[in-house]
């Protein structure tokens, strides 16, 4: 009977002590929780207590967190990448990408991340918003969003004269009436959803649109710069034409060498390279 006697003894103490501690707490005096959770109690007096603290506590605030690309919205319109005739269109759910041979099929925006406001990544590549690249600077896009290239990177990348920038003869901005004057009816006129009619010749095409011919393509030696740097030539002897510039590889799209035009001008020429180092193609390329 003693030993039943201290048992509950014991259990009384227990249940004495376990009743002070709620009265302590009902009273708003609770130095044991704090003892047991400092984080939340030092959280709970932050925000006034109550037993929505709790729940705040307890899940990470959204506030101190930053946004995830999933959930920000990617604007709807053109993104480029940089100096090269690819670009990408966002259309609601939906982008596609595009060259200087047309539109590809469209695909679900959901293959798409968005890094940044502006800035979209494909699993290869980063494009930026087109409404966001300085006017008249040579840039690249990067995760942080367009990279313009210095006045001495600028200088370094082989500017040519503006009258480089025509082939075989047809400039920028030459209109239907002037060009069909010096090369006679095309052979084929495809339509381009984006960029207006294609116009076809063997050898050359281009688009013709309200300003005139543009994203003009040579791949025969018929038509070639002024300077005489034409599709067939060794890289070696276009070096010698416009001096060196570095090779671009670009995985599908190929490889290829580039020269502005004067500082301020949106166009260059791209001149893509095949087996050898041969010029395969010679393009006056622009960004949109």
């Amino acid at each position: 009977m003693k030993k039943n006697g201290n048992y509950f003894l014991t259990n009384a103490r227990l249940v004495n002590r376990v009743s002070a501690i709620l009265g302590l707490i009902l009273l708003g005096c609770a130095p044991s929780v704090q003892s047991i959770t400092p984080e939340k109690s030092e959280l709970n007096r932050e925000t006034a207590g109550g037993v929505e603290e709790v729940s705040q506590v307890q899940a990470p605030r959204r506030n101190s967190e930053p946004e995830s690309s999933s959930s920000r919205q990617i604007a709807e319109g053109l993104y480029w990448i940089g100096t090269t005739g690819l670009g990408l269109e966002v259309s609601r759910d939906r982008f596609r990408y595009y060259d200087e041979e047309g539109y590809k099929e469209w695909r679900d925006v959901r293959g798409l991340t968005s890094i940044k406001e502006g800035v979209i990544f494909d699993g290869e590549n980063y494009w930026c918003w087109s409404q966001l690249v300085p006017q008249g600077r040579v840039g690249s896009c990067t995760a942080q969003g367009w990279k313009i290239a210095t006045v001495k990177a600028e200088e370094e990348a082989k500017e040519i004269g503006i009258e480089e920038l025509s082939l075989g003869g047809i400039r920028l901005g030459d209109n239907e009436a002037t060009i069909r004057r010096k090369l006679g009816a095309p052979d084929r006129i495809s339509e381009d959803p984006y960029d207006g009619p294609r116009f076809e010749y063997s050898g050359l095409e281009f688009n013709m649109g309200k300003v005139g011919a543009f994203n003009i393509k040579s791949t025969s030696d018929r038509y070639c710069t002024p300077a005489g740097v034409c599709p067939g030539m060794a890289l070696s002897e276009v070096r010698q034409i416009y001096g060196a510039s570095e090779i671009f590889d670009r995985g599908e799209e190929g490889r290829f060498i580039e020269y502005y035009g004067p500082r301020g001008e949106t166009c260059w020429l791209k001149i893509a390279l095949g087996a050898a180092d041969r010029v395969e193609s010679v393009a006056v390329a622009c960004q949109p």
